[in-house]
Formats: structure tokens, sequence, C-alpha cells
């Protein structure tokens, strides 16, 4: 007969990995009341093992998700979550056979509760990407449109059959002044947001020496034409620094075209940089389902004519029985569980 490990130890050491930010304290606690003086040797070889783990998981999930946040990759984004979602299925299914007709009776645990509550943080985190990817490439497709008209621009002529060579001459000198001036600070707005990007989903090509140059010169290839950056001769297409000196160089009352092309997308800019800069913990630690609402609101009135990624994860059985579990508690069905506040 199989040994069932307390889900004290199992779970709590798969809710670290899912949540890495939850406190190490939490383990310790955990761990130190199941290796009481009666807890078997077994018991404390999971728990040694869970501790090994805690350190190594998170980079591997991380790693792969973060590249396919960064590369757009909206197949391996839902895959990686899928995979980890069924992970947790899996350790709740081993180690408390959670999932059977009595499911509902099980769920009243603050360690399962701590573990539907991760799976529920990890699809609000998977929600919260989607959404940054749709907020960076509407706002990238304002810029690029407002780049190509003011490079337009310069190729019309002043005529100076009307206005005099010398006068021609100089409106021309004028505007060109006035649109290099626009196409530096969109193009420093558009690296920033490829910046503030990798900033929050920092990540590492790993492999062999093979898989490394294969993936690196597809990668540098697809971010070259995404956000139209010049690759050096060797291919190389870096992730630009944030520069923060860059601002809207056109005062208020300048009605240009130029100024007018940079004042229209300020505000949008400066609200998608934000967001996509903001730490997980102040958008999705709370409230989460109300950040996010917030944010397709919010999303709606920047960009009314674009549409937003549909969300679509395969959900975990833990949390048809942690729906299940709420609903009987409290007598409120489903919307109880997109919180993940409730005790």
């Amino acid at each position: 007969m199989s040994k069932i490990v307390s889900p004290k130890i199992v779970l709590i050491g798969f809710f670290l990995w899912v949540n890495p930010s939850f406190s190490a304290e939490l383990f310790a606690t955990m761990a130190g009341a199941a290796l009481s003086s009666g807890a078997s040797g077994y018991v404390k070889e999971v728990v040694a093992t869970t501790g090994d783990h805690l350190v190594e998981a998170p980079k591997t999930f991380d790693n792969e998700y973060n590249e396919a946040v960064c590369s757009f990759d909206l197949e391996n984004m839902r895959s990686c979550v899928n995979s980890s979602l069924a992970e947790i299925d899996g350790h709740a299914r081993q180690s408390s056979q959670i999932l059977n007709d009595s499911q509902a009776q099980h769920v009243n645990n603050s360690v399962f509760i701590a573990l539907a509550k991760s799976a529920i943080q990890m699809t609000l985190r998977y929600e919260l990407a989607l959404i940054s990817i749709d907020f960076i490439k509407a706002c990238k497709k304002m810029i690029f449109e407002a780049i190509d008209g003011l490079q337009e621009s310069k190729k019309r002529q002043f005529n100076p059959r009307v206005l005099g060579e010398e006068q021609a001459s100089q409106l021309e000198k004028g505007r060109d002044e006035r649109v290099s001036k626009a196409l530096r600070v969109l193009g420093v707005w558009k690296n920033n947001l490829l910046a503030a990007l990798h900033e929050k989903y920092p990540y590492l090509c790993e492999g062999g020496v093979k898989d490394r140059y294969v993936r690196s010169t597809a990668r540098h290839k697809k971010r070259s034409k995404e956000w139209r950056i010049e690759a050096d001769w060797l291919g190389y297409v870096s992730v630009p620094k944030i520069d923060l000196e860059k601002s809207n160089p056109f005062d208020s009352e300048d009605l240009s075209a130029e100024s007018r092309a940079v004042s229209g997308i300020e505000k949008t800019y400066d609200y998608v940089f934000s967001f996509i800069r903001l730490p997980f913990h102040q958008q999705i630690g709370g409230d989460g389902v109300g950040y996010i609402n917030a944010a397709r609101e919010k999303f709606a009135e920047l960009f009314p004519s674009a549409a937003m990624t549909p969300v679509s994860y395969d959900v975990p059985e833990i949390l048809v029985a942690y729906r299940q579990y709420l609903s009987h508690q409290h007598g409120q069905g489903d919307g109880k569980i997109a919180t993940g506040q409730e005790e």
C-alpha cells in the first residue's frame, strides 16, 4: 500500500513553487510540525527534497514562460500555464486523493485553500500578461503610425513658386527639425515599452550551444521585425535600456502637426508604460479580478477599436473543487473563487 504524504508537506512546497514570494517561514512552520518526534524518515526525506525543489523549480517555469511573454508567443504561454496547473492537480491527487466524490469536504483545509489560491494567482498572472501584451501592441501600433506619418511628411515640399525659394526652404528646415525631435522621442517611447516588458519578465536562454544559437537567432530576427530595431552586423538585437530623460519636446501651446502627433500619444504611452512596470503584488496581490476588470475597461477607453486577446486555459480540477467548497460555505456560487480572498 502506497504511503500518503501529509498534504501539509507536499502541497505547501508546491504552493511556494507557484508563489515564490510566499513567506518561507510558513513552510518552515509546517515542516517543523511535520518533523516532530513521530515523523517517519520518509516524511523527513520529502521535506528535504521539497526544500531543494523550491530553489530550482520557479526558475525553470519563469524562464520559459517569461521568454514566451517577451516574444508575444501566446501558444507557448498557454502551454506553460496549462502544464503548471496540471501539475498542481497532480500533486493534489497524489497527496490527498482530493479529487473524489467528496472533494468539497477535503478542500476545507488551509493548505488546500492555499494551493487553490496559488492556482488562481497563476491564472491571474497569465491574464495580466495577456492584457499587458495587448496594451503594448496597441500602443506600439499608435507609435508606429505616428512615426510613419512623420516620415512621410518629410517628403512633402513647400512650393517655392508660391512662397519664394527662401521662405519655402526655411519652412522645410523648421518642419524637418520638428519631425526629427518628434521621431526621437517616439523612438525612445517605443524602446521603453520593450525594455519595460523585459524588465518585468526576465529570462535566460538555456540549452546547449546549438539550441542557444538557433533560439537566439530566431528571437533576434523576430525582435528586429516586431520592434523595428536594426540588428548589428552579427544579427544581434539587444533589448534597450529604459530612458526616462526623453520627454515631449514640444510645449503645450505648439499646434504644429509634429507636436500634435506626440501629444496625441503621450498620455496613452504614460499609462501603458506605468502599467507594465507595476510589480505583480500591486496589481493582483489584493483584488486581482477587480484590477484586471479595471484594466480591461481602461484598454477599451484608450483603444476603442482594438480587440483584446481571449483568455483560454484548462481549468484545474482543484479550482472546480474550490468553487464547490466556496459555494457550500458562502452560498454565492462561482463568483467568490476569482478573488482568492475567502477563507
